[in-house]
């Protein structure tokens, strides 16, 4: 059956023509038989397979199917695109687009404004403004609705221009005694520069915020994996401290558990016959405590030292760069040229001999010097090659399992606390507490004096931890 009318869009009818009589649709692919009727190539080899091979509308007999008809492919290929192009070109109300004021059935999309005719056109009406010598000085802007708002209340004529001065779009006739004014579309153009400019600005900001708010989340994520990891830590050791103190303490009274279990009962004295083969050894000579306690604190200062590796990584924070005073220092000393290197770490490699600690400010540092806590001196020593001691009062002897080749020196002010550490080994050397400083602190050094050949090493004081504010 063929379509009784075409289409609207499809101009002189032409689109009755272009429609498969099998499927009632446009053409896809079309073949046309040897008696002249044409269908999809697809609709017509499904036919001859029912019908037995004979034309759909005539009867007569096709032979074999024919092939597409590129011709009549292409006819159809042309009205589908001016179809297209008439729907994209068809006014739908969506948001920015504007009507044409003339179109009368069917509304296309406008083209162009005219602000002196104050009306807007599409691609058909508006050849005229194109074309025609009278309306080709009208100014034609992007479509914009509302075109009455455009021209002034005052004058009648179109607002075309922006007065700077006035912030207001005004007609030529409004522009005597105006200053700064510019047309309508510069302003535009440089408001738009500016918004864009702006927008550009708050993306940027946006981003950077974005970045920090990332970089704040990873780092407090960092923080508190490394708060849990620490607190695992600590309450591993101080867990196992009371397992060890536990233990010993079992190991510890367990001669007296098993000496009282042995008492006899007193409390059916009536089975007694002979109370002289009754004896009762009421001796404590059983042993001592010495071997347990001794085993136990060496255990628990196995788990402390475990402590040791996490003051480390908190310590580098609290780095400071130090400065030598040459007013000062001893007339031996050789100092760089800028007088630091750095938190405070030293190497003191292979010496057999130095002093590293901290002194008070206005402590006597010229002549024989008393280095004691009281003294505002908190150093330690090492000296004969292998041996190391805490400048107490009197001193205090350190023993080391191995020689330290980098000492960390720690200062807590709020603690009143000065430890020194082994870097490498990530192990505690010593520490003074109940320190009282009560003044400006400065770094103490000694490097002993060089012994024909031994001790020749400087004392290098660190640059390798880094500031952090």
């Amino acid at each position: 059956m063929v379509p009784t009318s075409a289409s609207p869009s499809e101009p002189g009818s032409l689109g009755k023509h272009l429609h498969c009589s099998i499927c009632m649709d446009t053409f896809t692919d079309p073949a046309t038989t040897a008696c002249g009727h044409s269908f999809c190539k697809l609709c017509l080899d499904r036919s001859s397979h029912v019908n037995d091979s004979v034309c759909p509308l005539c009867k007569n007999y096709i032979s074999r199917i024919p092939d597409v008809n590129i011709v009549l492919r292409d006819i159809v290929k042309q009205m589908k695109e001016m179809q297209q192009e008439d729907n994209d070109e068809e006014y739908t109300g969506a948001a920015g687009e504007v009507a044409c004021d003339v179109c009368s059935d069917k509304k296309l999309k406008a083209k162009k404004s005219c602000l002196v005719c104050l009306a807007s056109y599409c691609s058909v009406h508006l050849d005229n403004h194109l074309s025609t010598e009278r309306l080709k000085g009208h100014k034609l802007v992007e479509p914009v609705e509302n075109l009455d708002a455009r021209a002034c209340l005052k004058h009648g004529r179109p607002l075309e221009l922006y007065s700077r001065e006035q912030q207001a779009c005004i007609c030529v006739l409004c522009m005597e005694g105006q200053e700064e004014v510019v047309s309508t579309e510069d302003e535009w153009k440089k408001k738009r520069s500016e918004l864009d400019n702006t927008k550009t600005e708050l993306n940027e900001n946006i981003d950077k915020r974005k970045t920090k708010t990332a970089e704040i989340e990873e780092a407090f994520k960092s923080c508190k994996d490394q708060l849990e990891n620490e607190w695992c830590d600590i309450d591993n050791v101080f867990n196992a401290v009371m397992d060890i103190v536990e233990e010993a303490r079992a190991r510890a009274l367990k001669p007296i558990t098993d000496r009282r279990q042995k008492y006899p009962s007193l409390t059916d004295t009536g089975a007694i016959i002979d109370w002289d083969e009754v004896k009762l050894d009421t001796s404590l000579s059983f042993g001592t405590i010495r071997k347990i306690t001794t085993k136990m604190l060496e255990k628990i200062q196995q788990e402390m030292d475990k402590l040791t590796p996490i003051e480390l990584k908190r310590i580098p924070k609290f780095s400071v760069d130090v400065k030598l005073d040459p007013d000062s220092a001893h007339q031996r000393l050789v100092l760089s040229e800028d007088r630091k290197e750095s938190y405070w770490e030293v190497e003191v490699n292979n010496k057999t001999g130095w002093d590293i600690g901290l002194v008070r400010g206005g402590a006597n540092r010229k002549g024989k010097l008393k280095l004691s806590p009281d003294n505002g001196y908190w150093v330690i020593v090492h000296y004969e090659e292998d041996k190391y001691a805490a400048l107490t009062a009197p001193p205090v002897r350190i023993h080391l399992k191995e020689k330290p080749e980098k000492v960390g020196v720690f200062v807590d002010y709020e603690e009143d606390l000065v430890s020194f550490y082994d870097v490498k080994a990530e192990s505690h050397i010593y520490s003074f507490t109940e320190c009282s400083f009560r003044a400006e602190l400065y770094p103490y050094f000694s490097p002993h004096v060089k012994q024909e050949e031994k001790n020749s090493e400087p004392l290098i004081i660190c640059r390798e931890i880094p500031m952090e504010s």
